[in-house]
């Protein structure tokens, strides 16, 4: 049900139903991270939240800014806050967050404000 929303190329037509199923996905991990941070989930996960992610910059003309829309419910807010959520998942479970979002951001530079929550891993030394 989320899927088909949030990859919907015409979601931002209904900016308050893409609000609402993104809040609800975001519910959706927070009661059952534990299965979502592997396969086939968290595939899925990631892949609604990118087409989504560049569906909504497309709509807005991909605005020269920080990523983030300034409405605490813009859709691109509630992104972000959704990708931290998943990276947070990823963490607890030990995987490793760089793995996976690095080629997607390396492929494509648009997508660096939507992960913008990951930190580099620290060295040792």
């Amino acid at each position: 049900m989320f899927s088909a929303i949030l990859t919907d190329p015409f979601a931002m037509s209904h900016p308050g139903t893409l609000a609402a199923a993104i809040t609800a996905l975001q519910d959706i991990v927070f009661a059952c991270w534990p299965r979502l941070s592997g396969p086939p989930w968290d595939g899925e996960l990631l892949k609604m939240l990118v087409v989504c992610w560049l569906n909504v910059l497309e709509d807005e003309g991909d605005l020269a800014d920080d990523g983030v829309g300034s409405d605490e419910e813009s859709p691109r807010k509630l992104l972000v806050v959704s990708a931290n959520q998943l990276i947070s998942v990823w963490k607890a479970a030990e995987v490793d967050v760089n793995a996976k979002i690095g080629p997607l951001t390396a492929k494509d530079g648009r997508l660096a404000g939507l992960f913008a929550g990951i930190k580099s891993p620290k060295t040792k030394n």
